[in-house]
């Protein structure tokens, strides 16, 4: 069942009050979707484990070939609809649980893309630890879907599986460039860059290197110091969704789904087991909503001159003439000369940063 808490509770689409500002812990205890991505699966949302695994510079097949895609969907009554950048968020966690017994060993650190890389290769480096991380990323899309449109029972690409093609699935998982294009990184071996994900997942119940039993939870915890991080859980609360994929670099030996290898799976929210333990994957996600930005910086009922003049002596550490309780008009993270300029354009009739 999803749950939220909400101290102060906003109808979804209003944009809150100037002066108030609303602490939220959104709680989600189960996924409102989940799917194996993996070119042969025929059974898209049903499926009750999801094993992700590699096929590591293999021709026609992603190097990170089987992944996890799980979807989150805000309640009804929780404030979606606003601008992005009124959302503050302090904590984003993301909870899945492997169904596989032994399977795998713990590596909770980074792995350099170029541990994959053939040792005859002249870049290649060694592992410095036993196993592959596992990894969460944004969802990108492709092929003219998007997170709208695609569901559990979406295809996994318009292209046929077979023969296998690389690069054409329609949920992948995403980094992005400083325009804010996802980048697919399922192919990152092959075309030869680094990555950061948004998380790796961690666990306090078996230590690195040690062979993970079922059930076993890992936490991806993301690290929202990355602006690109930021940008996209922020997007995510002003859609009412939010899309994941948790993927590994671990390769497999072959065979339908997976064949052999050691690579973890997780149970779905379709697994009656996992549902009666409590192991489907859950979010938690802490943060405030912000007032919506008021040009009236100075509270004095008029949008002139003088606000512009406020933020500018605001910038400067003088906060005599200024009345908000937030000096980041713009919401990026600092009090500069961009808050001036973001209130200059709000007393021209700008709409908010």
């Amino acid at each position: 069942m999803n749950k939220y808490l909400l101290p102060l509770l906003l109808t979804a689409g209003v944009a809150p009050l100037a002066s108030a500002q609303q602490d939220f812990s959104l709680v989600q205890s189960a996924p409102t979707m989940d799917r194996w991505m993996y070119p042969f699966n025929f059974s898209s949302g049903s499926e009750t484990s999801a094993a992700t695994f590699g096929a590591i510079s293999e021709p026609g097949f992603d190097d990170r070939d089987a992944q996890f895609l799980i979807g989150f969907d805000t309640p009804d009554g929780f404030p979606s609809g606003l601008d992005p950048n009124t959302y503050e968020i302090t904590s984003l966690r993301v909870r899945a649980a492997v169904s596989t017994d032994l399977r795998f060993q713990y590596d909770p650190s980074a792995d350099s893309v170029r541990n994959l890389y053939a040792t005859s290769d002249p870049e290649y480096i060694a592992d410095s630890d036993p196993g592959t991380p596992m990894e969460i990323y944004a969802a990108g899309y492709r092929n003219g879907q998007t997170v709208w449109t695609f569901n559990e029972g979406s295809p996994f690409s318009p292209f046929p599986a077979i023969p296998p093609q690389e690069g054409v699935r329609s949920v992948f998982p995403a980094v992005f460039d400083t325009m804010g294009i996802a980048i697919d990184v399922s192919r990152q071996v092959r075309q030869r860059f680094e990555s950061t994900p948004m998380a790796f997942g961690i666990t306090a119940a078996v230590a690195p290197g040690d062979w993970v039993p079922a059930g076993t939870t890992f936490d991806f915890n993301a690290d929202l110091s990355n602006p690109a991080t930021l940008a996209y859980v922020r997007q995510g609360l002003s859609d009412g969704r939010l899309r994941f994929v948790i993927t590994t670099l671990a390769p497999a030996t072959g065979g339908p789904g997976g064949g052999s290898g050691y690579y973890p799976a997780y149970y779905t929210k379709e697994n009656a087991t996992a549902i009666a333990l409590g192991l489907t994957a859950s979010l938690e996600i802490q943060g405030r909503v912000l007032p919506a930005c008021d040009p009236d910086v100075n509270c004095d009922g008029s949008v002139n001159g003088f606000d512009i003049e406020a933020m500018e002596q605001a910038v400067n550490g003088d906060f005599a003439n200024f009345c908000q309780n937030d000096a980041d008009y713009n919401k990026d993270g600092a009090v500069n000369g961009f808050d001036v300029e973001a209130v200059e354009q709000g007393v021209n009739g700008a709409p908010c940063p």
